[in-house]
């Protein structure tokens, strides 16, 4: 399957970023790094509004 909103790349956490275009973002944890690649928004659930009584 392709990705349609993101890519996430697990490295370790001293390791440089992938060639390319940079993360969007990073998560650092104790030995591990999560590189972000967002590809596009995400639409926010439309919220149902209660009748007015």
């Amino acid at each position: 399957a392709l990705a349609t909103h993101r890519v996430v790349v697990k490295r370790p956490r001293k390791a440089p970023c992938i060639d390319g275009p940079k993360p969007g973002y990073a998560l650092d944890g104790k030995s591990s790094r999560y590189d972000i690649y967002p590809r596009k928004a995400l639409k926010p659930k439309a919220v149902e509004q209660a009748p007015d009584l």
